[in-house]
């Protein structure tokens, strides 16, 4: 096996960061990697592949973990999401399972309005949705975790009318200076959850003051949280990877 024309034992360590459309591929050369005593970034994909970008695997494990989501209902059949969509109040989320960044996420106000979507678009068959109760958030947090440690987070208002809350302008956003320790030990759980070395942890707080995860990233972008926290998140990152090797 060689990566760049060096054989994979010439490395110490592999990143593997962008693994969309290339899941199996990702997954394979890092259970030879692992076997050849080469570590690996993300764990998750030498061990639990299944975790790594799945939105219905976040939210089942999360309830089974304890830690908050809104309620969700999920079924890879289209007309079976209709059935069971009486057991939630509306307007709720649909999501497209394989997107991330606010991307594939429509507001829904009625069973009709699911099944019109799925008639227009022609996704019945072709991809698996969620839906998910909208709450009424008035901030939302990305956390930053690099092995194990909180890096920072930063924090968005929220847009009046805008329902999806991992979108918002850099001009709504703020670093976080003190972190409250019960968004911090959700953020941790979440990344140790999802078997996640490095990981972008999406929460949202409601007008009481209660925590939902609404996406936990494998692979989180960096740019708007370095430019508002002044946080290098790439020297941690590499900074982490000597801790691994050393």
């Amino acid at each position: 096996v060689t990566i760049k024309g060096k054989k994979i034992t010439d490395y110490k360590l592999i990143y593997i960061r962008d693994i969309e459309g290339i899941y199996a591929q990702a997954a394979i050369l890092a259970h030879i990697a692992r076997m050849y005593g080469v570590s690996v970034v993300d764990s998750s994909l030498a061990y639990d592949i299944l975790s790594a970008d799945n939105k219905v695997e976040y939210a089942v494990r999360s309830k089974l973990n304890g830690l908050p989501v809104p309620h969700t209902l999920y079924s890879p059949s289209y007309e079976e999401l209709l059935n069971i969509s009486d057991n939630i109040k509306f307007p709720a989320v649909l999501k497209v399972v394989d997107l991330h960044r606010g991307q594939g996420v429509f507001l829904v106000n009625s069973k009709e309005e699911i099944r019109k979507y799925f008639e227009e678009k022609g996704e019945s068959g072709r991809r698996d949705f969620l839906l998910q109760e909208k709450v009424d958030y008035v901030k939302d947090y990305r956390i930053i975790v690099v092995g194990k440690k909180i890096l920072g987070a930063i924090e968005h208002e929220a847009h009046t009318g805008e329902f999806r809350a991992n979108i918002n302008s850099e001009s709504r956003a703020r670093s976080v200076a003190k972190i409250d320790p019960k968004l911090a030990s959700i953020a941790l759980k979440a990344a140790n959850m999802m078997s996640l070395d490095i990981a972008g942890v999406d929460v949202i707080e409601d007008k009481f003051g209660n925590y939902f995860i609404i996406e936990i990233n494998r692979s989180p972008k960096t740019k708007e949280f370095e430019e508002l926290t002044g946080i290098d998140a790439l020297e941690a990152i590499f900074k982490y990877f000597r801790e691994i090797i050393s």
